[in-house]
């Protein structure tokens, strides 16, 4: 007797031998042995053909991992180099921590862009000089930064003045927004957390005496009108403009947008330039607006 050959293996296999065993009776049974044979001879291809994919795959997996390792070995050599050149003499003894050291190789290794390398080379030098400069959040939110927004980091850091403290921050006023609005920059930066939220309030004569820097160029803020005269008869809810009606001074609002801690320790080595005729006409605005000026010191 002679049996079609069906392949199946499993239990489907096994159910359908008992069916016949206990449907038909015994003298189908080698039909199980053949079905079970053929099983076991198509599991056995299998197996081989499985076995052969799955060293061909690890043949890939271990092509793409070097290929992998040595593409991040590449990008690490580029980062040292570079901070190489800019390191100098004057470092601290204090060693740099073991965490940072190995968070900042684990994202800098995947860093391709020579531009963005030249950045994390800047934070390297900079930690290896004074350890601490850096947080490791810092190292971490510097991980997901688009080039495009480094470069606009950089173009909005042209415009930023610091406080007697260091703190970096950003006059509010429209000769800064008309010059970061087309790119809606410092919403941007506000958002994802380079700069402060919402921009800080200072009524003008608590600005009147403070010393501020624009890069290496010190200024102090002083009044830009001779006579210097607060009203007591308007409040500053009432009257939005310089003088009221007796040409008397009312203090007003002046808007500054401070950055972040992150932005803070980005903004040293963001390569950011100085405009001259950006503070040219920031101070009269200024003048016109607030009633303030600049005295360079």
């Amino acid at each position: 007797m002679s049996f079609p050959v069906i392949v199946i293996k499993g239990k489907a296999a096994e159910k359908l031998v008992d069916a016949l065993d206990r449907g038909i009776g015994g003298i189908y049974r080698p039909i199980g042995t053949m079905l079970n044979a053929a099983a076991e001879r198509q599991a056995r291809k299998i197996k081989a053909k499985t076995n052969i994919e799955i060293k061909e795959m690890r043949e890939r997996a271990k092509h793409r991992l070097d290929f992998q390792e040595v593409c991040r070995q590449e990008n690490i050599e580029s980062i040292v180099s570079k901070t190489a050149n800019m390191l100098s003499d004057n470092v601290d003894d204090k060693d740099i921590e073991q965490d940072w050291l190995t968070q900042f190789f684990a994202i800098a290794q995947d860093v391709s862009d020579d531009g963005m390398q030249t950045l994390w080379a800047k934070i390297l030098s900079g930690e290896i000089a004074k350890p601490g400069s850096y947080a490791k959040r810092t190292i971490d939110f510097l991980r997901t930064l688009e080039k495009t927004e480094a470069e606009g980091f950089s173009m909005l850091c042209s415009f930023a003045f610091t406080w007697e403290d260091g703190w970096p921050f950003l006059f509010e006023n429209n000769v800064t927004r008309e010059r970061t609005y087309p790119l809606a920059w410092m919403e941007h930066f506000a958002s994802i957390g380079l700069l402060a939220p919402a921009e800080s309030i200072h009524q003008t004569p608590n600005l009147i005496g403070r010393k501020i820097k624009y890069f290496e160029k010190g200024y102090l803020i002083c009044s830009s009108i001779t006579q210097l005269v607060e009203s007591t008869s308007i409040s500053l809810a009432e009257s939005p403009m310089g003088f009221d009606g007796n040409n008397y001074y009312t203090p007003q609002i002046c808007g500054a947008r401070n950055f972040s801690a992150i932005g803070k320790q980005l903004a040293a080595i963001a390569g950011g330039l100085p405009k001259p005729e950006y503070v040219d006409d920031l101070v009269k605005a200024m003048s016109a607006e607030w009633y303030l000026s600049l005295k360079e010191l």
